[in-house]
């Protein structure tokens, strides 16, 4: 993950603003935090995860928070992979998160294995309650 909200926002890479006040620079706010969510749920729940941008995977198997989110929004979307082991490269993982970022930011959490919803119940409802555009 880069260091600014900055480098990710269209309006402010070559131009910062102090406080991040656009829309834009929200919904990448609102997108980090349910992805942080997500995964925070995810490795509560013991499983391990994994991170492919649809160019490579970026982290494998990782149990950290920290570590993962280094490693998502380098793309426009993201799969999050998940197992209850590690899963040697090579062999499939039992279930998927797929994010796509640059929508409304409440949908970044685009679809995931069914499995998963009693996990990502509290994510999917806390992003229902988040709309950036409501008057």
């Amino acid at each position: 993950m880069s260091k600014s909200i900055d480098d990710k926002c269209s309006t402010h890479q070559r131009n910062p603003e102090p406080g991040h006040h656009c829309k834009t620079c929200a919904r990448i706010r609102l997108e980090l935090r349910i992805v942080r969510k997500t995964v925070s749920a995810l490795i509560a729940a013991g499983w391990y995860v994994t991170v492919d941008n649809g160019e490579e995977e970026e982290i494998r198997n990782s149990r950290s928070v920290r570590d993962v989110m280094a490693k998502v929004f380098l793309t426009d979307e993201d799969f999050i992979y998940v197992s209850k082991k590690p899963t040697p490269e090579g062999k499939p993982y039992d279930h998927f998160v797929r994010f796509i970022y640059g929508n409304g930011g409440w949908d970044v959490m685009n679809d995931y294995s069914v499995a998963l919803e009693k996990v990502l119940k509290p994510v999917s409802e806390y992003a229902e309650t988040q709309d950036l555009y409501a008057a």
